[in-house]
């Protein structure tokens, strides 16, 4: 666990340096997509994922397609919603699917959006690098006062698809003030309104677009 956290930080070293920089102009750095794919041999254990996701993200189409983004030309198609059983459930949830480059370019913003993690509370454990939920339990186990304490379990029926986009924009304008490619392309993305169900073209709510790679990053910030 030692080696895999030192390993995780030599990685995201880059995340520190040209702060200046859009979040664009550092995707598009071979270095920064060298260093996000050390990160995702990692974590991802899906082979035929990563090979993909290491082809497209390794190429000059990925490039070719940040700077389109950057340019405002969001090519990006639109996604195809899912439902699909939550684990250890007879529930459902509902998620959104992009194309596989699409999917893959996100993964690259998400990893990129972790550079802004000191956002967030210390006291926020989803979807953060380095730590989980997991995480919040041992710190409180390890409070000899816990056993005169009470813990409470409460859930948002269906958090992800809840989210309010006028606030969510509102949030992402204000974060993204300077990055307006960033600013322009989320809140472009996030205002869309249409997926294809069954296939058939919906117009209708999307939230914060479950399922994709960057949703975390959108529901951390809600």
């Amino acid at each position: 666990k030692y080696i895999y956290r030192r390993k995780i930080l030599g990685v995201l070293q880059l995340m520190l340096t040209d702060e200046k920089l859009s979040m664009f102009d550092k995707m598009k750095r071979a270095d920064f997509r060298a260093a996000f794919m050390e990160y995702k041999n990692i974590r991802l254990d899906n082979e035929e994922i990563r090979q993909q996701t290491e082809e497209y993200v390794m190429s000059e189409k990925c490039v070719e397609d940040i700077n389109r983004l950057q340019a405002g030309d969001y090519y990006f198609s639109i996604p195809i919603r899912r439902m699909i059983p939550k684990n250890n459930s007879n529930k459902k949830r509902i998620i959104y699917r992009f194309s596989e480059d699409e999917t893959a370019l996100m993964r690259l913003m998400a990893y990129a959006l972790q550079g802004m993690d000191d956002l967030f509370s210390n006291g926020l454990f989803s979807f953060r690098r380095g730590v989980s939920a997991k995480d919040y339990f041992r710190i409180r186990k390890a409070n000899p006062l816990i056993k005169d304490c009470y813990a409470i379990k409460a859930d948002i029926k269906s958090y992800g698809n809840s989210l309010n986009i006028e606030i969510l924009t509102g949030k992402i304008r204000s974060i993204f003030e300077n990055d307006p490619a960033v600013r322009d392309f989320f809140t472009w993305l996030l205002n869309r309104r249409v997926f294809i169900d069954k296939g058939e073209l919906v117009y209708g709510d999307t939230a914060g677009l479950p399922g994709c790679p960057i949703h975390n990053f959108f529901t951390n910030i809600y």
